[in-house]
């Protein structure tokens, strides 16, 4: 039997995109490791009930032998969206 997973940490360094096809306003990111990552906020759409959601979705798929992506729990600081290009991004989460 698979036993969980705890993600890593890493730091959003840059953001690169900005998706609107999602209630979680999600957003590419290069973090200070130089891993790209799309991060899904928790105080957006279904909040996070739909983090939970993905999350055991991934355990599930990768228990019978799906391969799924790594999972990171990423910070990403105020002073990094107040400088953001992505203006609705800005409206979203602060």
């Amino acid at each position: 039997m698979l036993k969980p997973t705890s993600p890593s940490r890493l730091i959003a360094k840059t953001i690169l995109a900005e998706f609107h096809s999602s209630s979680s306003h999600p957003v590419l990111v290069e973090t200070t490791e130089g891993t790209k990552c799309v991060v899904k906020w928790r105080c957006t759409g279904e909040g996070p009930l739909a983090n939970a959601t993905d999350w055991t979705a991934r355990q599930l798929a990768r228990a019978v032998g799906i391969q799924v992506p790594t999972p990171y729990l990423i910070e990403v600081t105020p002073d990094l969206i107040h400088h953001t290009k992505h203006g609705g991004l800005k409206d979203t989460i602060l």
